[in-house]
């Protein structure tokens, strides 16, 4: 009896051990979706990115002297909203208000794609578009490289996740038209925020439909395919102290830390950086 009791346990880890595995294959459409669009977007980012960049310049110059100052100032609020400092609010508001998992799972989501971000722009080394043509410059920018956008990715990824939070929270069970209100104010405030990087001169098209893509990537990866804010809190310890998990987090940091200082010449636009 102890031993068939023994041989369960023993089953159930090795099930939960493969929870990522098989929850792979358990939505493998849903992630050939995923791979086919991020395919798509490295695609469209690879082969597009200087003619969508050139197509901005006029676009953005056209747009500016046309628009009035009331509306660029609109702009220029939704670009601070959007901006890192700011950001910190929806990640007040999920510590505040959500369990702690999922305040953890939010909150590493969201450094997560600060990082990833960032090391992108020096592997690419894209210019923005108010560096081309200084007229341009209508708002906030950080000074660093261009592509993907920042603020794109991010705000994809924090608002999206937010939205998750609440319409699975228990308070808005079985109210549809709030759940619905609450989406299209999340999308609205998303893409302003996002538009307004284009508007103002500080990313080109190319750049904010990148960043928009690898932020609804991550989002869907962590909280559509693998659901990890609602893996049980008993669970993560065993997780996470896993030798094969341990491995596989060390391998990809590190990975990410070497490209980080190689700087692929492959993404190099080769414009004068000391320059900027």
């Amino acid at each position: 009896m102890e031993n068939e009791i023994k041989e369960s346990e023993n089953e159930k880890n090795k099930i939960d051990d493969n929870y990522f595995k098989k929850t792979f294959f358990k939505r493998l459409i849903l992630n050939i979706i995923i791979i086919v669009l991020s395919l798509i977007a490295f695609i469209v980012e690879f082969f597009y990115r200087k003619p969508l960049f050139n197509y901005s310049l006029d676009f953005e110059k056209n747009w500016q002297e046309k628009a009035s100052k009331a509306t660029i100032s609109m702009f220029k609020f939704f670009t601070k909203i959007g901006g890192e400092y700011l950001m910190a609010v929806p990640v007040i508001i999920v510590i505040c208000f959500f369990t702690l998992i999922k305040s953890y799972v939010y909150l590493t989501g969201f450094v997560f794609c600060l990082q990833f971000h960032s090391m992108m722009k020096i592997w690419y080394g894209s210019k923005r578009p108010f560096w081309h043509d200084e007229s341009l410059y209508k708002g906030i920018c950080d000074g660093g490289f261009g592509n993907p956008s920042g603020h794109s990715i991010s705000t994809s990824f924090l608002y999206l996740s937010l939205f998750i939070y609440y319409q699975q929270s228990k308070t808005l069970k079985d109210k549809f038209v709030v759940v619905i209100i609450i989406l299209i104010f999340f999308l609205f405030w998303t893409v302003m925020i996002i538009l307004s990087r284009l508007i103002l001169g500080m990313h080109s098209i190319n750049q904010v439909i990148y960043g928009s893509s690898l932020g609804l990537i991550f989002f869907a990866l962590i909280f559509i395919v693998f659901k990890i804010h609602q893996i049980p809190v008993a669970d993560y310890k065993r997780f996470f102290l896993v030798k094969k998990y341990i491995y596989i987090i060390l391998a990809i940091f590190c990975f990410f830390i070497i490209l980080t200082f190689i700087n692929i010449p492959i993404f190099n636009t080769g414009f004068d950086k000391d320059k900027y």
